[in-house]
């Protein structure tokens, strides 16, 4: 099945999730659509053989996150898309398959975590997207998610840590991007995650330390600007 969602539509004041894709289905949402204020997921994708493009939209004030992909979806969220102001966290990502592009996009002012990836879930965060002001960690990665961080990137100002990883078989890698002015810390590693690069960031002006593994470990570090440190 195929859903294409274009432009100006107002999806509002759902007593479950605004929008929800299933198996087997391919949606294109995009161009200006708001998605606002409904009582679960603002989009909710999930299952195997889904694939959801959302693009230039705005996504806020949904009761649960933003936008979730869920038990092995593949989502893209880009061109400018918002989310913010969600009651849990802007986007989130989990199960065994599920992947997530977000691309040029900003994730900003939620009540939760920016971005939450768990359960083996993959995100990549790229081009110049933002995670920002949210009340929480700007990312959080638990339970054997996978987070892959470049170009450009901002996450700051985040109520919590910057980027939190913890558990085993939990991994990221975050290069070429500003993680500043966190009330916590920059990027904060612990309970045997592993940061397989942190290479080329900025790390400065976090409340704590640019990075603190504890109980945790990284692979490759070079080029970062900022206060590390190890504990064991």
């Amino acid at each position: 099945m195929n859903l294409r969602m274009n432009g100006g539509n107002l999806i509002s004041q759902n007593g479950q999730s605004g929008i929800v894709i299933g198996d087997k289905t391919k949606a294109n949402i995009y161009n200006k659509n708001l998605i606002q204020r409904n009582h679960g997921y603002g989009i909710l994708a999930q299952g195997n053989d889904c694939e959801a493009i959302v693009a230039n939209d705005i996504i806020k004030e949904n009761n649960a996150a933003g936008i979730a992909a869920l038990q092995g979806a593949f989502l893209t969220v880009r061109n400018q898309t918002s989310i913010y102001r969600n009651k849990q966290y802007g986007v989130f990502v989990s199960g065994e398959g599920t992947k997530a592009q977000l691309k040029s996009i900003s994730i900003n002012n939620n009540s939760n975590c920016g971005i939450y990836i768990e359960k083996n879930a993959i995100a990549t965060l790229k081009d110049a997207s933002s995670v920002t002001k949210n009340r929480c960690n700007g990312i959080a990665v638990h339970a054997g998610g996978q987070l892959n961080c470049f170009g450009k990137v901002s996450v700051a100002y985040n109520k919590g840590n910057g980027i939190y990883a913890s558990d085993s078989n939990t991994g990221i890698k975050v290069s070429n991007s500003y993680i500043r002015r966190n009330n916590g810390r920059g990027i904060y590693l612990k309970s045997n995650a592993v940061a397989r690069t942190i290479m080329q960031n900025s790390l400065t002006s976090n409340k704590k330390y640019g990075l603190y593994v504890k109980h945790a470990s990284v692979k490759k570090i070079s080029k970062n600007k900022g206060s590390v440190r190890f504990v064991k």
